[in-house]
């Protein structure tokens, strides 16, 4: 009975319709177009004022509700309500992270610097990127394919004097030899040597020893390996200072360790317009660690970038190796031909022609060159370093 009586009373109670506004159209009417211009902007959702909704005279007949707390806001209210799916809490959320970025919500495109920001609002603003370097500096190529051999040179045979007497005499020796000489890849000459290459430094080993033995006429020697050189260029500080004190300043810099295992020193330093040239020598290490960050030095209070230096001489006037600018006729580096002023295949790869190998397709003293190749190939032999990649500057 007591069920029935709530019910009852409810009847009772007086309905409340809403005040009808001007041109409004309820709410199971609206057309289409209406209830897209209803939908609001992420700008008009920041900019909303944080306070709740108010609903006045609700129809609660018509809502299918018997008590106010269960009020369907879609009813169309004296204000007017967004029909998409965002609540109180969401909007303070927003406006507060917002707020904290502190820039202009209103503007388009807005771009900032994010150092100050957190990651988590880094991802809710258009932030600034900056070029990141690259893996590999560019100019930098590869010569994993060009590993040296080890190598014995022979100086010298008893009434011998000329190089390929002596070849033809050695290669005729080794045709009948019965004794164990090791496993040989290849016999070549030098301007003064004769040159014999093994497949690993057993089989060297194992030559050195016959020929101690059985050859006693022969000068077998296994040549001394040297350390690598670094070139650096436009150093525009430290210009007054010493060797020894450049090196110093180098060392503490970029925080090296120096003892008796590695050194740093200076095998050749010139003055020039825009700077001073340094040439290094450096023990494999230190060469190591330079490679790892990317070829950078710190001299002074700028970094530089650091070459690789070889013993290869290049000649850039008439585009030859063996010497350094000679007098004879000037020769186009891009097109190899004689011409005065500027080339005009400049910058066309594809028509470049290379005086060396006289091919197409790459410039004089490329890296892809076959005869450079060879020149770096027979460098590299002598060099107390495994190269992997060769900092290089970019070629024009």
């Amino acid at each position: 009975m007591k069920f029935f009586g709530d019910k009852v009373n409810l009847r009772k109670t007086p309905r409340r319709t809403p005040q009808k506004q001007k041109n409004q159209v309820p709410a199971n009417q609206q057309t289409l177009s209406q209830f897209i211009g209803k939908k609001r902007t992420s700008a008009s959702i920041l900019n909303t004022p944080n306070k709740k909704k108010k609903v006045d005279q609700v129809d609660l007949v018509s809502t299918g509700s018997d008590t106010p707390d269960e009020v369907n806001l879609d009813v169309v209210t004296d204000t007017e309500v967004n029909l998409d799916v965002v609540t109180d809490t969401e909007v303070d959320v927003q406006q507060s992270e917002i707020e904290d970025i502190n820039f202009d919500v209103n503007a388009v495109g807005v771009t900032i610097d994010d150092y100050h920001l957190s990651k988590a609002k880094r991802s809710k603003v258009i932030s600034k990127k900056y070029k990141e370097e690259e893996e590999v500096p560019e100019g930098w190529y590869k010569v994993d394919h060009l590993s040296p051999k080890p190598i014995v040179l022979i100086e010298k045979i008893e009434k011998i004097d000329e190089i390929e007497l002596m070849l033809e005499h050695v290669k005729g020796i080794l045709e009948v030899e019965d004794s164990d000489f090791g496993e040989i890849d290849d016999i070549t000459t030098t301007n003064r040597f004769v040159k014999i290459s093994f497949k690993n430094t057993h089989n060297r080993d194992v030559f050195c020893r016959y020929a101690e033995k059985n050859q006693e006429g022969w000068k077998v020697t296994v040549p001394t390996l040297r350390n690598p050189c670094l070139r650096i260029v436009n150093i525009d500080s430290l210009i007054h200072l010493k060797d020894e004190e450049i090196i110093e300043r180098i060392v503490k810099k970029n925080k090296l360790t120096l003892n008796e295992e590695t050194i740093i020193k200076i095998v050749h330093r010139a003055n020039r317009k825009n700077g001073m040239t340094l040439i290094l020598e450096v023990s494999p290490i230190i060469r190591e660690i330079i490679c790892r960050r990317k070829g950078k030095l710190m001299i002074g209070y700028k970094t530089f970038q650091v070459s690789d230096n070889f013993g290869i001489k290049i000649c850039h006037t008439c585009l030859s190796y063996g010497h350094n600018n000679c007098n004879q006729q000037i020769y186009c580096r891009y097109c190899s031909l004689g011409h005065i002023g500027k080339c005009q295949i400049k910058g066309n790869r594809k028509l470049y022609k290379c005086k060396s190998c006289m091919r197409s397709g790459h410039q004089f003293n490329d890296p892809t060159c076959e005869v450079f190749q060879t020149k770096m190939s027979y460098e590299l032999q002598y060099i107390n370093y495994t190269y992997d990649w060769v900092m290089a500057a970019k070629l024009e």
